[in-house]
């Protein structure tokens, strides 16, 4: 609809990249997925891929107006939700050290908000299940990697860096395989999209992997 306001959400994976409109009423529209590839490469910067990719899709798809962006990332994210301090499953060149939210809302004049790809998740299934009045609720999500989220009365458990609770890099007692955060034996290693697709390919090459536990469990 013409004039109609609208929020750009966009969802980085470490495997697929999404971008949406949510019009005031919560209706999603215009919804778009490809790889995550496409914001590795080796003539741009991530950050600046990301705004091109923006920019592309709001002149292919925007027929309002615009009144603010949100992005999650596979990643641990600054307590003041500004800046993306790691994101072991996804090379994003550009992105370390820098101010996101500030660099987008200079180009794309409208508010921009940041957060853990997992925080916007949870918040979403508060609100969908009527989880919002309990004292305490845990998000667990894997994806290629695994991810949480802890809400406890009201807010989510962010602490003192941003980074409390991250549950897929705490290590594994007697595990030594090296994770793609640097650290050894991080839980994510072994329970993720990543480990179940090696486990897999290794064992049930033959199995669809969204049918392995069914098939082999």
């Amino acid at each position: 609809m013409k004039n109609e306001k609208a929020v750009l959400g966009i969802d980085i994976g470490g495997t697929n990249f999404r971008m949406g409109l949510v019009n005031e009423t919560g209706e999603l529209m215009n919804y778009k997925v490809e790889g995550s590839h496409v914001l590795v490469k080796a003539e741009n910067d991530s950050l600046e891929n990301l705004v091109k990719c923006m920019e592309t899709y709001l002149a292919e798809n925007l027929n309002g107006i615009l009144k603010g962006i949100a992005i999650g990332f596979p990643s641990t994210v600054s307590k003041d939700k500004t800046m993306v301090f790691s994101t072991p499953n996804l090379n994003l060149n550009g992105f370390e050290n820098v101010n996101i939210a500030e660099y987008i809302e200079k180009r794309m004049n409208v508010p921009v908000f940041i957060n853990k790809d997992v925080n916007f998740l949870l918040t979403c299934d508060l609100a969908m299940l009527n989880l919002e009045k309990r004292s305490i609720t845990l998000g667990l999500y894997i994806g290629t990697g695994f991810g949480n989220s802890i809400y406890i009365n009201g807010e989510f458990l962010d602490g003192k860096n941003g980074v409390a609770g991250e549950l897929g890099h705490i290590p594994t007692l007697n595990m030594n395989v090296r994770c793609g955060c640097g650290n050894v034996g991080c839980a994510e290693v072994y329970a993720s999209g990543i480990a179940l697709q090696q486990m897999k390919e290794k064992f049930f090459p033959d199995t669809y992997i969204g049918d392995v536990f069914a098939e082999h469990g």
